[in-house]
């Protein structure tokens, strides 16, 4: 019988696909549990419309990101603090991720979430920075932080 997989199942199949399997396995476990269902064309045509919303839907994600990229690699986009700096030149605090995200989104309107930022410790001088930032799977980018003396 075929069936149509709701759930991935061990050794069997994952979410999505259509396979053989006997028939007292479908209808006593896989289909009486809601792990799959049967593969009859009306489903079969539900399952590939999914698929085509779901493709859509991350090609939309991924043009985004692309454009976030771009937005960011724009030489005017550069986010701007002003620290007060101690006498040996370092801030008296720090700038971390989720500052800079904050800093992004009010300058620029711009969303990015602060887990995205690969800023393994905080910033504490002052000057231009760059920080890595993983938007997708397959796009980063870099941010440009610049810190100036308060006065």
């Amino acid at each position: 019988m075929k069936v149509i997989f709701l759930q991935n199942v061990k050794n069997q199949g994952k979410i999505g696909d259509i396979k053989e399997v006997p028939d007292g396995y479908a209808n006593n476990f896989l289909i009486k549990n809601k792990k799959a269902v049967y593969a009859s064309p009306e489903n079969v045509s539900k399952l590939h419309g999914q698929q085509n919303l779901e493709a859509k839907q991350a090609a939309k994600v991924l043009a985004d990101a692309q454009q976030l990229k771009e937005t960011l690699a724009s030489p005017k986009t550069i986010v701007q603090f002003a620290e007060h700096v101690g006498p040996d030149g370092r801030l008296n605090g720090s700038v971390t991720a989720k500052e800079i995200a904050d800093q992004l989104a009010k300058q620029y309107q711009l969303s990015v979430d602060k887990r995205k930022l690969d800023l393994s410790q905080p910033i504490k001088t002052v000057g231009l920075h760059e920080i890595p930032a993983k938007l997708h799977q397959k796009v980063s980018a870099s941010i440009k932080v610049n810190i100036s003396q308060l006065d």
